[in-house]
This record gives structure tokens, C-alpha cells and sequence, in this order.
């Protein structure tokens, strides 16, 4: 069977996965309260982040520990939704993957609210 050449067809392809990765997060914003909350929440924020006068790193840092809650945020929603899907019975190693991811989501916040504390700490003292 002969081969394409490498690339070809990657634009297609890459607009494929584009429109599966929007159809993804317009799921999660209709299917998932605390995506949609988290979605409100950078949306104020970071405009916030672009106005504050700080260095590019430390605006760097504000936006993307925001990107890190929603990634983890995804990340969680697709393992609850696989432990969902597999079984809807009461398991306690269900409830450890649950808790477990609902854990990493609480992380990634507590990362967002260290940094943002540190920049408006360093911002304010100056």
C-alpha cells in the first residue's frame, strides 16, 4: 500500500483535533458546574493579570496558574467520567480515583492563590 508523504494532510488532521478539543471544552462548560465557575473566574482574572504592572514573568506566572486549574479541571472530569461510565456501583477504590482527582484540582487552586498572593505581596511593596 503506498505511503503519503510525511505531512500531508496534516492541515486536515490538525483541524480535526482543533474541533474535537472546542466540542471537548463546550461539553465540559455545558455538562460541568465547577468548569463553568472556573471558566468565570479566569475570564475576570486575566484581564486582571494583563493590567497589573508587573514583570512579563510574573503576569506569565498569574495566567498560567489559572490554565493549570482548568487542565487539571479537564483531566478530572474525563477520569470521573470513565469511573461513571464503567460502573455506577459504590467502589471504594471508585471513590479513592475520585477523591484523588478532586484532590489535584484542589492543588492546582492552592498553586493559583500561592502565586497570585506572592505577586500582589510583590507588587504592593513596591
Amino acid at each position: 500500500m503506498p505511503t503519503r508523504p510525511r505531512g500531508a494532510g496534516s492541515f486536515k488532521r490538525l483541524r480535526r483535533a482543533l474541533g474535537h478539543s472546542l466540542e471537548g471544552l463546550k461539553s465540559e462548560f455545558k455538562h460541568e458546574p465547577a468548569f463553568r465557575l472556573e471558566v468565570y473566574i479566569l475570564l475576570i482574572l486575566v484581564p486582571v493579570a494583563i493590567a497589573l504592572p508587573v514583570a512579563p514573568l510574573s503576569r506569565s506566572l498569574l495566567v498560567g496558574s489559572l490554565l493549570i486549574i482548568m487542565i487539571v479541571e479537564l483531566i478530572n472530569n474525563a477520569f470521573e467520567s470513565t469511573v461513571d461510565y464503567i460502573s455506577l456501583e459504590r467502589n471504594p477504590l471508585a471513590k479513592r480515583i475520585k477523591d484523588a482527582l478532586a484532590g489535584s484540582v484542589l492543588i492546582a487552586i492552592v498553586n493559583a492563590v500561592v502565586i497570585w498572593a506572592a505577586v500582589i505581596f510583590e507588587f504592593a511593596s513596591k
